[in-house]
């Protein structure tokens, strides 16, 4: 157990690192629409609120082309949210499978369709997930503590976005320097020694403003053979005893070494703004190191301190915005930059790598310049235009290397090998197999045309397309239609298509890892090498396709009582997924199972959300928000069911305002998912047991003035301590299936606002 002196130290060191890169900015108030003010609204108001990420054309979210969710600023005060992951998990057809991926760590599916890179992320425009597509952790590493408005949208917007807006797209809003009326700082401390620290200041005026927000997260994470003893039996009984872990064979093989147990996760976040005028400025940075080792059995894995990964994203960007005098005519001018790392240290340990540390490198760079134009004809007719250019530069994954990848020195020189290769044979061979490297440059050219008009008064049409040259795998094409018609003014009706197209990243495209070992004969001398298993890259990988065909309307039976439903369908072409052959010649080695990612098939995913929404104000003092979801998800590939996915979710809550008091429940309740597992090169189907969560949160404001407010909260996830699984990604031998998730974890705060 840490002492108190050692809890509040590691607070106070977050505390001072933000306040000294942070504190010397000061806030001047301006005049514009409060936190109060908007939870005054009705909901019939809140849906009038403008947002712009569906159609990059602000309208009333009621009337946007696509199914849009939108988190208000003083919902995510209430409920405490202050990372993108905790928006997320509340919101319908979203479902979050957390520590499930070696890879990515959480694994994010919307409507059914799996994968952190199929959709894209934007803060304030500008994309902050990995441009490349690379598959990343999403989630403390986004922070949501100065957001003004998140805007989620579910189904495909490449035809404006281009490739990767797959799935869906999420832009957090934020506040400008000019728009914060008080600086705030955010610190917090609960279970397994976690702390979540923030602050945001801004200062400005309308014509010039500076705005900067920092986070910081870290958490040791649960002791969980101490949990989840059935699943942790080898861990006590075995490993850390003795050293033992088992082999591709099924024969017990004893470490020199024990490590220590280490599952710890943390994460930091940066986001500066300037705005001069029609001028903006802005610097994105986050980076979240996670174990690699959680979806994996103890007996085929390490949890030990280089079992982690640590992805780098850095982006920065200039904006302009120009606006005639008539107001009819805009054009907006974009130059970003951003670069993607898999750091050096990053790494797994595990059964792949022969039980020694296998480190892994990625890096990307990307350079962009977008222009859009814009024109109103009148107030029925306008059209939306813009080009687009992007290059490239990649060293797509190197995985399972004996040492760190130095990236100040070419990989070519660094004499890397696979891991178990670098062996004489008994003739004095030398067998080392040296690695193979894919420096890529390539380049994207993108333009695309929306119209948008109303055909009458309460019937709007969208017609979009979107065309993508890239010039390591082809043209892309990706149109749109939108239709909505409000029969009446409580009632509107929504038709959407929508196609996108999902990139062959160089992640999928171009990653390698496994390892080698000896092979001897009857006297024990080494006559060369095998492998069980090698990840070897598919270089002729082509785009993902998806259509989406999807209805649904909504419905005010009075300005605080909501009713809305959709249905949706998706249709996958070219699906790029794992192939495996067998017994396979690398480099003239015999490789016994080789796998690689391949396009393959077809699959296809169905379902809904049927949603009440409803506020209530019972007096002056207290006031009552909620929701209520009920979403099914359903779908095959190759006539198979989808995997990784949960049929039936409900999600529900309730935000109770009282004068200074706040209380935001949230539960979640998910049936039973299937998936399958490999065993022995045989797949069995089982089912993960429903389970119900409930989440809470609490703050009170302990002294409110014109320039000082001072909050204490309590956050609790898993209220209720349900001992309960998610599904595991890889779906291999050396893998749990149902990977076991965190019990009940309680933090407590402070929120100082001046």
């Amino acid at each position: 157990m840490k002492t108190l002196t050692t809890i509040f130290t590691k607070i106070n060191i977050g505390l001072v690192f933000l306040l000294v890169l942070f504190l010397p900015v000061q806030i001047y108030a301006q005049e514009q629409v409060t936190q109060e003010e908007l939870a005054k609204m009705s909901l019939k108001e809140l849906m009038n609120i403008n947002v712009i990420t569906a159609s990059l054309n602000p309208q009333i979210s009621f009337d946007a082309p696509a199914t849009i969710y939108v988190i208000t600023e003083e919902q995510i005060k209430v409920r405490g949210y202050s990372s993108l992951e905790e928006v997320l998990k509340d919101i319908p057809e979203i479902e979050i499978q957390k520590m499930t991926n070696a890879t990515t760590y959480n694994f994010i599916s919307l409507r059914g369709i799996g994968g952190n890179e199929k959709f894209i992320v934007l803060m304030d425009g500008i994309q902050i997930n990995s441009t490349a597509g690379e598959p990343h952790y999403v989630g403390y590493n986004y922070s949501v503590e100065n957001a003004k408005l998140i805007e989620i949208i579910l189904g495909p917007v490449s035809a404006l976005y281009g490739v990767n807006a797959y799935s869906g797209v999420i832009n957090i809003i934020t506040n400008s320097g000019y728009e914060i009326t008080k600086n705030k700082i955010h610190a917090s401390y609960g279970s397994f020694n976690t702390t979540d620290n923030s602050i945001v200041v801004g200062v400005g005026n309308e014509d010039v403003s500076f705005s900067l927000t920092g986070k910081y997260y870290q958490s040791d994470e649960p002791y969980f053979p101490d949990l989840f003893k059935e699943k942790f039996l080898w861990y006590d009984h075995q490993y850390k005893n003795h050293g033992n872990v088992k082999t591709f064979s099924g024969d017990t093989l004893t470490l020199p070494n024990i490590e220590n147990y280490n599952t710890d996760i943390n994460a930091y976040f940066i986001n500066a703004r300037l705005i001069l005028k029609n001028f903006e400025i802005g610097y994105n940075r986050n980076q979240t190191y996670y174990s690699t080792s959680t979806s994996q059995k103890p007996e085929y894995a390490l949890r030990s301190d280089d079992a982690h990964n640590t992805f780098l994203i850095q982006s920065i960007y200039t904006s302009h915005n120009y606006n005639s005098n008539n107001e009819k005519l805009s054009l907006k001018t974009t130059i970003s930059y951003q670069s993607y790392e898999l750091c050096p240290k990053s790494a797994f340990h595990n059964i792949y790598t022969s039980y020694q540390p296998g480190y892994g490198y990625a890096s990307d760079k990307t350079v962009k310049f977008e222009e859009q134009f814009k024109y109103k004809f009148n107030d029925n007719i306008s059209v939306l235009t813009g080009i687009s250019f992007e290059n490239i530069n990649a060293l797509p994954k190197i995985a399972d290397m004996s040492v760190k990848f130095d990236k100040d020195m070419a990989a070519d020189n660094q004499n890397l090998y696979y891991i178990g290769s670098n062996i004489t044979d008994s003739e004095g061979n030398d067998l080392t197999i040296y690695r193979d490297f894919y420096y890529l440059e390539y380049q994207n050219y993108g333009s695309f045309i929306q119209l948008q008009t109303n055909l009458r008064s309460n019937l709007k049409l969208t017609l979009g397309c979107r065309y993508d040259y890239n010039s390591r795998y082809g043209s892309t094409i990706d149109p749109r239609v939108a239709i909505v018609y409000s029969p009446f003014k409580k009632m509107n009706v929504k038709l959407l298509y929508g196609h996108a197209s999902l990139s062959p990243s160089p992640f999928r495209a171009y990653q390698y890892f496994g390892s080698f070992y000896a092979v001897t004969d009857s006297l024990g001398e080494i006559t060369g090498l095998a492998s069980g298993f090698l990840h070897l890259p598919n270089p002729d990988l082509k785009p993902e396709h998806l259509s989406t065909y999807e209805g649904s309307f909504s419905y005010f039976i009075s300005d605080n009582f909501l009713i809305s439903a959709n249905a949706y369908y998706n249709e996958i072409t070219d699906l790029i997924a794992l192939g495996y052959t067998s017994n396979e010649e690398f480099k003239g080695v015999n490789i016994a199972t080789v796998e690689r990612q391949v396009n393959k098939g077809t699959a296809s995913t169905y379902g809904g959300t049927a949603r009440l929404d409803a506020k209530f104000k019972i007096s002056n003092s207290l006031s009552l928000n909620s929701y209520l979801s009920y979403s099914y998800t359903d779908g095959d590939i190759d006539g198979a069911d989808i995997r990784f996915n949960t049929e039936n979710v409900i999600k529900g809550g309730i935000d109770a305002v009282y004068n200074r008091f706040s209380l935001s429940p949230r539960f979640i309740y998910h049936s039973k998912t299937e998936y399958t597992e490999y065993i022995a090169g045989n797949s069995e189907n089982f089912t993960n047991d429903a389970f119900f969560l409930l989440n809470m949160y609490f703050r009170y404001t302990v002294f409110n003035a014109n320039k000082f407010t001072s909050t204490v909260f309590l956050k609790a996830n898993n209220l209720f301590n349900q001992k309960y699984y998610n599904v595991e990604k890889e779906g291999t031998f050396s893998t749990f299936g149902r990977v076991p998730q965190n019990p009940i974890q309680v933090n407590i705060g402070i929120e100082v606002q001046f």
